[in-house]
């Protein structure tokens, strides 16, 4: 708010028309002081906070530790199944994958083909390495 040299108050998003050839004379607008605003009863205008937005789609991991995948697994009750699958596979690479590895890409054919063991889907396999990469020790 804006206090005019004769006393009148004015908002900040107020027009005023100067008059042709009238230029403004320093010093006869100025804002109000704290003081004047309790006065007058005048509360600061503060804008409502921006609604949040939706919130953004969470980036899956494109690594994550085997530790990780299987208590992911265990949580979904699906470590046994992951187990029997991969010992029914003929898949030597993903045995000693599982056996061995320290980390599991997800876009790896392994990971895809135990997916589809376990009746998975892509968006499933994408939740479950989201979900695993939140986990911390």
């Amino acid at each position: 708010m804006f206090k005019l040299s004769d006393g009148r108050i004015m908002s900040p998003d107020a027009t005023f028309e100067y008059p042709e050839g009238i230029l403004r004379p320093m010093g006869w607008l100025r804002y109000l002081t704290p003081e004047e605003k309790l006065e007058l009863g005048i509360e600061d205008y503060t804008p409502p906070p921006e609604p949040p937005g939706p919130p953004p789609a969470p980036v899956v991991p494109s690594t994550v530790a085997m530790w990780q995948v299987r208590c992911v697994l265990k949580a979904q009750s699906l470590l046994e199944a992951a187990q029997a699958a991969i010992d029914a596979s003929d898949n030597d690479n993903l045995k000693i994958i599982w056996e061995y590895g320290n980390f599991a890409e997800r876009n790896s054919p392994s990971i895809e083909s135990l997916g589809e063991a376990l009746g998975l889907t892509s968006e499933q396999i994408d939740e479950m390495f989201i979900a695993a990469n939140e986990l911390s020790v």
